[in-house]
């Protein structure tokens, strides 16, 4: 049985605790990576950051926000980026 592992490769630089089923906690890298963990980290699909994941934040809906010093905003909804607008940020974003 062949079992890859996933792991952060650089510091992770934030981590929230995610109340969706899919994953226990979420952390963003300095590289600009975010992953999300439940039984083994993850890395989340799609376009990441392209440097330093600032923060993470909930929202009540579930999804989870990430900020980089590359100035975006990005949506996580399980394991996936979604393009982030603004009725579904958070509030201390702003």
């Amino acid at each position: 049985m062949l079992v890859f592992l996933q792991a952060p490769q650089k510091a992770i630089t934030a981590a929230i605790k995610t109340a969706s089923s899919a994953s226990t906690f979420t952390v963003g890298t300095a590289d600009g990576r975010v992953l999300a963990f439940s039984d083994a980290y993850e890395y989340v699909g799609g376009d990441a950051h392209a440097s330093f994941v600032a923060g993470l934040g909930a929202s009540p809906a579930g999804t989870v926000h990430s900020v980089g010093f590359d100035d975006r905003l990005r949506e996580i909804d399980g394991k996936s980026y979604l393009c982030a607008n603004n009725a579904s940020v958070p509030d201390f974003f702003y």
